[in-house]
């Protein structure tokens, strides 16, 4: 009841045109970070909720177009530091790399000349592999077993919704590991889901990362600012010192290599507040990154730290009356 009511308040706000004019005057001098991750043409079997269709995509870029001045990453950062933020302000950014990205955002962006950072889980760009929750919802969507064993415990798999709840179930469990026992944990479910052992994320799913081909042409075009997400997407507090700083500065190097350019922003991955920590911040002031962004919802002001801007994420359960 609560949900159909908010979606009906939603709805009635975005009728009346109000949530520009509102945000134009409650969200002075801030400035709206939004989050992706994938943008898709075909609705995946088992929903993500990472992945947006090209269609809402499209919608919520003309939006962003018609109602806000809609900037780089780094033209924001300049804006907050020295006070020109003036009227509802958005930044459009994309975490992992997924070769979507380029294939159908980007196109989407150029028409509607909105500028976006994407960042880059470098470890894996042009690799046959993906991000371990990519490798996840592969697994889970293409086996054919009717339930799995996972930790003494048996997880139906046999409709689209059961499957979808066993492996929120097991990838919520997992994001709490050591990043090791978590990469041995996938493997084992790999091999035990699928017949082959581990299945290859290939040219036609959606969780394919670049290729290095559509690196390079991003990286040339004006509208596009690619950041560093580590190298392998290890949850970061969970790892100790000198295995945060591997993970941090080969990710920066390898964007700096990428681009032929300086490396001046960080996005943590899953970046939820405890998903780094002091020693994450302590490493990143090591470097030349001026801004580091979190999922913690939220807009940015000149107070915020500059090493944990908060965003909005934007993910496929959301309707446009909601965004």
């Amino acid at each position: 009841m609560k949900a159909q009511i908010k979606s009906l308040s939603y709805g009635a706000l975005a009728a009346l045109g109000a949530p520009h004019r509102v945000h134009r005057f409650l969200n002075k001098g801030q400035i709206s970070v939004l989050m992706y991750h994938g943008v898709v043409d075909q609705t995946p079997v088992l929903p993500d909720w990472c992945l947006v269709d090209s269609i809402s995509f499209q919608n919520q870029m003309k939006y962003l177009r018609q109602y806000f001045n809609v900037v780089s990453l780094a033209e924001a950062e300049k804006m907050l530091s020295n006070g020109s933020v003036e009227g509802p302000t958005a930044v459009v950014t994309f975490d992992d790399g997924y070769q979507n990205n380029y294939d159908c955002a980007f196109p989407i962006l150029c028409q509607e000349e909105i500028p976006a950072t994407i960042f880059l889980t470098t470890g894996l760009i042009g690799s046959d592999s993906t991000v371990w929750t990519g490798r996840l919802h592969n697994v889970f969507a293409k086996t054919r077993h009717p339930s799995v064993e996972w930790r003494g415990k048996t997880y139906p798999l046999s409709s689209v919704a059961n499957r979808k709840a066993s492996l929120d179930f097991i990838k919520c469990a997992l994001k709490r590991e050591p990043h090791s026992t978590l990469e041995a944990e996938i493997k084992k479910l790999e091999f035990a889901l699928c017949e082959s052992g581990q299945l290859v994320i290939d040219a036609s799913s959606p969780y394919r990362m670049l290729n290095m081909e559509s690196v390079h042409r991003l990286a040339d075009h004006p509208l596009i600012e690619f950041g560093a997400h580590t190298l392998s997407h290890p949850i970061l507090s969970n790892l100790p010192y000198a295995e945060q700083q591997y993970e941090i500065f080969q990710s920066i190097e390898a964007v700096e290599s990428f681009t032929k350019e300086g490396c001046l922003a960080f996005a943590y991955p899953n970046g939820e507040s405890g998903d780094y920590n002091s020693e994450t911040l302590s490493i990143l002031e090591k470097t030349d990154i001026k801004v580091s962004l979190t999922t913690i919802e939220g807009s940015c002001s000149a107070s915020s730290h500059s090493l944990e801007w908060k965003r909005f994420g934007v993910g496929s359960d959301m309707n446009m009356a909601a965004f």
